[in-house]
């Protein structure tokens, strides 16, 4: 079952967060693809995401996927020169997302896709993505706040995985239009 793929994501979030913030630094990594990445780790300290983080079992589970579509879409822009681990983690999360496309289906799936990718022109605590991949200053502040977030995350127990199949499905049919 692809929930419990995702479920097990959230044991390495911290992991896939600084592969992730290793390529947004990286000066030989193409523009475009480290803004994608950005704009996912920016999605972390949201305060209106799409599955709010107080939502038992369920509430960090869209950060996880928001990473791994992230990720997919920056592979498709070519990644540049980065080094060879980092390359190599940046599509072991993309191909990841093939797990988040078949667990949220095809209506839904595209939707999600779409809303990952215009993240990449989205401030989030007046900072944008694009400042991140420039300032250096701004990913330490970014570090710092991804890892009080992920501290303060509680282990996802999932006593029904129906019932939290559901409750991700319908937080993402009521805030995903078009």
């Amino acid at each position: 079952m692809s929930l419990d793929r995702i479920r097990k994501w959230i044991e390495s979030l911290a992991a896939d967060v600084e592969l992730l913030e290793k390529f947004v630094a990286d000066p030989k990594g193409r523009e475009e693809p480290k803004r994608l990445c950005a704009a996912g780790l920016n999605y972390l300290v949201t305060r209106m995401d799409l599955i709010p983080d107080w939502e038992e079992a369920c509430g960090v589970m869209d950060d996880a996927m928001v990473l791994r579509v992230a990720a997919a879409i920056a592979s498709d822009k070519e990644l540049g020169p980065v080094a060879e681990p980092v390359e190599r983690g940046v599509h072991k999360l993309a191909n990841e997302a093939d797990v988040v496309s078949e667990f949220l289906g095809k209506d839904l799936y595209p939707k999600f896709k779409k809303y990952v990718a215009e993240l990449a022109d989205k401030p989030v605590r007046n900072r944008t993505p694009a400042q991140l991949v420039a300032d250096e200053k701004l990913r330490k502040a970014l570090h710092e706040e991804i890892a009080l977030e992920l501290s303060r995350l509680p282990p996802p127990a999932i006593k029904d995985p129906v019932a939290v199949e559901q409750t991700i499905k319908n937080y993402f049919q009521t805030k995903l239009k078009g």
